[in-house]
């Protein structure tokens, strides 16, 4: 036997649901000056020269560098959780085109507007990215080991195809030496390698590139 509802418990209920807030979006509440896009890390863009640097943020906030496998490059408020580092294209100054922006601090306020951050673990990574695998360098290669090298086509790569960064170890448990081995000898890895479920990746830098 049907049962009517009281037309004034459907008003009710229809002015509940219309008078309820829209869920906000990521790139609603995200303060530009925390922002990763393919414009630049939040107030840093892509489109500085050294010079633009030292106008905005002013000389005593930069710090120069030298990385055997990098280059040269330019930190800004280093020693702060919003340090940012400046590569160049230039091998010399004056510096006016940056190759990229990295950030590498695990308590950084900068995010993408999926969330994607440094220190979250390479699960989570994998969940942004449309639970399409990423791909890197070996954590035990030579040179720029954990180097992304590729989002394999997924969400991270569609919404911000500049983004790049690297993969560490944030922990192990219960490898034998025999696997360890076998996995030592891969020079690339995908994030779904069996080894990888007792081997804990995480992201250990955010890379903007300007290319």
């Amino acid at each position: 036997m049907l049962k009517f509802i009281p037309a004034a418990f459907c008003l009710l209920v229809l002015w509940n649901s219309c008078s309820q807030p829209a869920p906000q979006t990521a790139e609603d509440t995200i303060d530009p000056a925390i922002l990763i896009s393919c414009e630049g890390i939040g107030p840093v863009k892509l489109s500085y020269s050294y010079e633009d640097l030292e106008k905005q943020f002013g000389a005593k906030a930069l710090s120069e560098h030298e990385n055997n496998v990098t280059g040269k490059f330019t930190g800004l408020w280093e020693g702060e959780p919003r340090h940012i580092n400046i590569y160049w294209k230039e091998k010399h100054p004056p510096y006016k085109n940056i190759r990229y922006l990295e950030v590498n601090q695990a308590d950084g306020p900068y995010t993408t507007e999926k969330g994607l951050r440094v220190g979250i673990s390479l699960k989570d990574a994998v969940k942004m990215n449309g639970d399409m695998p990423v791909t890197f360098l070996n954590f035990y290669a030579p040179g720029n080991s954990g180097q992304i090298l590729s989002f394999n086509g997924g969400d991270i790569e569609k919404e911000t195809p500049c983004i790049s960064g690297r993969v560490e170890i944030a922990g192990n448990r219960n490898v034998r030496e025999d696997e360890l081995a076998e996995f030592r000898e891969k020079r690339e890895v995908e994030s779904y390698d069996r080894l990888l479920e007792r081997i804990t990746g995480a992201i250990g830098s955010i890379q903007v590139r300007n290319e």
